[in-house]
């Protein structure tokens, strides 16, 4: 299995939606993935534009919604990444729609050593 397609099943088994600590309402996931035997950290999220600053703003996208826009994420825009600490992976992040909001969404894979 290939990195994009652990993180799409990572994705569909684990998000969920989540109030962050920080005011922010959204959707969440994070675990661990094996691909082409190497193994990898996850951490996805999708933050609903706004809704830290009007707390009466809901979140209209179902999960499986959100599954499927950042499958799509990862499956058109995942890149290799040297990330701080010298650590590699992989990352993508965009702004999606959903239900007619706005989501900053980020994914990344952090191989473990």
């Amino acid at each position: 299995m290939d990195i994009s397609q652990a993180l799409v099943c990572l994705l569909k088994s684990e998000l969920h939606r989540k109030d962050f600590p920080t005011g922010f309402k959204g959707f969440f996931a994070t675990g661990e993935v094996t691909a082409n035997g190497v193994r990898y950290q996850v951490q996805a999220q999708a933050v609903l534009a706004g809704s830290k600053s009007d707390p009466t703003a809901t979140v209209e996208a179902t999960t499986d919604d959100m599954a499927a826009a950042l499958a799509d994420l990862v499956i058109g825009d995942l890149g290799p990444r040297t990330f701080n600490g010298g650590n590699t992976g992989y990352r993508a992040a965009a702004r999606v729609a959903a239900h007619g909001q706005y989501y900053q969404v980020s994914v990344l894979a952090v191989r473990l050593r």
